[in-house]
């Protein structure tokens, strides 16, 4: 029988992620605090904060909750985590195990299916798991044979490396160990640790105090603080406040009640939610965070290392049942970072930022979402992705969009017009704008059909969702009279039933007009005055310009200083890149672009003719469907280079829509009316990732352009020979008057002119 020994593992060499400890006054208003350190931790997707020293609540669950109600376990295989052989066998029934007086199983958990990495374990109260947890992390790490009393207290470090080692390298030793261990404690001859995960605090019992239901109790600030778990969902400002049901993970706190190496797997939040998690008490808590812009990073390097577990279960990422390494991944390029959470501290993770960890010894936590108003444009991101692979949804992305939309406007119109509202005002309207032109092209496709305002009540009762991919359908459904009960999206209104169109119908909550209003709305309410801004990628910097706490005498002294940069020459663009440290006033310092850009444009679909305003100008033909690939520098990935789909789509409203994707990554993509626009919001995230690489110090960086040096004609296409020969072929009869008409001038003085006469 082999002893522990832990320096034969490998301990993940990682950069840790950011701590942070608020003041007491930093602390009262919880999301103005996550808002505040969003720009520092998003490099790194994850953080650690401490709270002040005096905020220490009381925890509930130390009183006879811990000792009378019991929870449901899982039985974890973490040598079979990483390293194990497709089998459909896996999803098989499994006998039930052995199991000691103390510890029993549920009649729920015994008849539940029983997955890989899901199967369910006996039932505990606290105090129970905690005795069996102790017990067995102090045989396991007893200092010799099973025979010595001697006991070895192991380190963080030890254990991180003893949980990789059985992670990465599992062995007949290491289960004969485990096996004997298990005996010992009565129960299953197999290698097992137990988790108590997912436990709904609606039913067990939240960690923090609630909210009492008596009449005329005062609260307690502990029941009343933003970071009560029970709070922070709905607190004022997170979209999530207009979110009626009691959805458990997500508004409703879960508990986890960990042990020694009881481990959750690579995943990201559902809607690419916030999600923030605190120990009530116990041992650490070792998590692994990848940012969100290298999701798509770390998604590849999985399919990579375990190309059979993928290959047997493609959507093996959504099952919370696979580790890999976090050694492997940094190998793979994946920017892995660590966090070791102590009791009392509290550990977010940003949207779409994939997390993983571990459990150094017992200890009890607690998680839920949030989502501030800055999530928006991930969540729509999500629910697009979650279409594409026919995935569920927790929660209606549209019906939280509207409701933010309309509390904006309700709050607007009375008389509250602080800056905090109108910025998040100004956000949610950048992503009403791109949920209508989305919502405008999906109906342009079904305009034939017949159309009807949706009832109230539609979706009141029960989420209603696309019997095909499982969309929501909060702002538009078709229906059939074949299926009285059956729905789909606009995307899907032929292909879920053959019924001829007139027995169709579509159904829209609200008219586009008044989707259009809204916008209007939001985007019509003037902004507190700025006396001076520099355009330029550099948010921060503009704000210091015109904030009179930053130092500056005024806005017209720092134009005088700078005004040699100000005004380039004609073609000469210039961006601000960063202030001179030092003392004085903070003067930018500019650059040029180095050299002019050649796209390399390949053309995938012409597309068709439309004559109507606004598909064609003097400079171009803007065919319906056109669409072009081209490279550009991968601001997910930098400095590695993606290619990029650049298309144009038939708009409702009779008018062209430019939309920008990666191709491969359709939820990363810019829609909008400007071709302009969407190239140059492309080079501000390429941008915007330059300077957060260069602020970690890594080099050999593609340098900074001005967005505004990327034309959209140019980027499309509508500048290289043969797109516009194909273009132009579409138009025999030289319909388009004002293109044609400009392209017969060029042609006129692109003639040779003959020889001056001489006298």
């Amino acid at each position: 029988m082999t002893k522990y020994r832990g320096e034969a593992g490998r301990a993940p060499n990682l950069d840790p992620a950011p701590v942070f400890f608020p003041t007491e006054e930093e602390f009262q208003d919880t999301l103005k605090y996550i808002e505040k350190i969003r720009p520092l931790v998003e490099p790194y997707g994850i953080c650690r904060v401490v709270p002040p020293k005096s905020w220490r609540p009381p925890c509930s669950l130390k009183d006879n909750v811990g000792e009378t109600v019991r929870f449901s376990t899982r039985v974890q295989k973490i040598h079979k985590l990483q390293v194990r052989e497709p089998t459909t066998s896996s999803h098989g029934k499994k006998s039930r195990p052995k199991v000691s007086k103390i510890l029993t199983f549920t009649p729920q958990a015994a008849q539940q299916q029983e997955f890989f990495g899901f199967e369910p374990g006996p039932s505990f109260t606290i105090k129970e798991f905690e005795a069996y947890a102790d017990e067995l992390k102090e045989k396991y790490f007893q200092a010799g044979e099973e025979d010595d009393t001697s006991r070895l207290d192991p380190s963080v470090e030890q254990i991180e490396r003893e949980f990789w080692r059985i992670v990465e390298r599992p062995s007949e030793q290491i289960e004969a160990r485990l096996l004997r261990l298990c005996y010992h404690l009565c129960l299953t001859p197999d290698f097992q640790v137990l988790y108590g995960a997912d436990i709904e605090t609606n039913v067990f019992k939240s960690g923090f105090p609630k909210l009492a239901t008596v009449a005329n109790k005062q609260a307690t600030p502990y029941e009343t603080s933003g970071w009560n778990l029970n709070n922070i969902a709905r607190l004022k400002g997170s979209v999530l406040e207009f979110e009626a049901d009691e959805i458990s993970g997500v508004v409703v706190p879960w508990l986890y009640v960990g042990m020694c190496f009881s481990s959750f797997c690579w995943h990201v939040e559902d809607h690419h939610l916030y999600s923030v998690n605190y120990m009530h008490w116990g041992s650490p808590k070792i998590w692994y965070g990848v940012p969100g812009f290298a999701a798509s990073k770390l998604e590849a390097a999985m399919k990579k290392c375990l190309p059979a577990l993928f290959k047997e279960q493609p959507d093996l990422l959504h099952k919370l049942v696979t580790q890999l390494s976090p050694s492997i991944l940094a190998e793979e390029g994946v920017p892995v970072y660590k966090v070791v959470q102590n009791s009392g501290e509290f550990v977010i993770t940003f949207p779409r930022a994939y997390h993983a960890g571990f459990n150094c010894g017992f200890n009890c936590a607690e998680a839920v979402n949030v989502a501030p108003v800055n999530w928006l444009p991930h969540g729509q991101s999500a629910v697009e992705t979650y279409k594409e692979q026919h995935r569920k949804t927790s929660i209606s992305h549209d019906k939280l969009l509207l409701a933010s939309v309309k509390q904006e406007l309700a709050e607007v119109s009375a008389s509250v017009t602080h800056r905090q509202i109108l910025a998040s005002a100004l956000k949610v309207s950048t992503e009403e704008l791109a949920r209508l032109n989305l919502e405008s092209s999906r109906r342009a496709a079904v305009n034939d059909l017949r159309a009807q305002t949706m009832d109230v009540n539609f979706d009141s009762s029960a989420e209603r969702e696309c019997c095909v991919c499982s969309y929501d359908l909060h702002l538009s459904a078709a229906a059939c009279q074949c299926s009285p009960d059956l729905y789909s999206c606009l995307d899907h209104v032929k292909s879920f039933c053959s019924c001829t169109p007139e027995k169709k119908l579509i159904l829209y909550r609200h008219e586009l007009s008044e989707l259009e209003e809204f916008l209007r709305e939001l985007e019509g309410r003037p902004l507190p005055p700025l006396k001076f801004k520099i355009h330029g990628p550099r948010p921060e910097l503009n704000r210091q310009l015109v904030d009179p706490s930053s130092g500056l005498e005024s806005s017209r002294s720092w134009e005088a200083a700078c005004g040699e940069v100000l005004n380039p020459a004609p073609g000469k663009g210039l961006m601000v890149v960063e202030p001179r440290s030092g003392g004085g006033p903070r003067v930018a310092r500019v650059i040029r672009p180095s050299k002019a850009f050649s796209p390399n444009i390949e053309l995938v679909r012409t597309g068709r003719l439309v004559l109507k305003p606004g598909w064609h100008t003097k400079h171009a033909i803007l065919p319906a469907g056109f669409r072009t690939r081209v490279q550009f520098y991968d601001y997910l990935d930098l400095p590695q280079a993606c290619y990029y789909i650049s298309e144009i789509l038939d708009c409702v409203d009779g008018k062209p829509l430019f939309k920008v994707s990666m191709e491969g990554r359709p939820h990363e993509k810019i829609v909008c009316s400007s071709i302009d626009f969407c190239w140059q919001s492309v080079q501000e995230k390429v941008n915007s990732r330059i300077k957060q690489l260069r602020e970690s110090g890594k080099a050999n960086l593609p340098p900074l352009r001005p967005p505004e040096s990327l034309k959209g004609l140019e980027m499309f296409g509508f500048t290289v020979p043969s797109v516009v020969k194909a273009v132009e072929t579409l138009d025999p009869t030289h319909s388009c008057d004002e293109y044609w008409m400009e392209r017969k001038t060029n042609d006129l003085w692109s003639q040779p002119w003959p020889p001056l006469l001489r006298s």
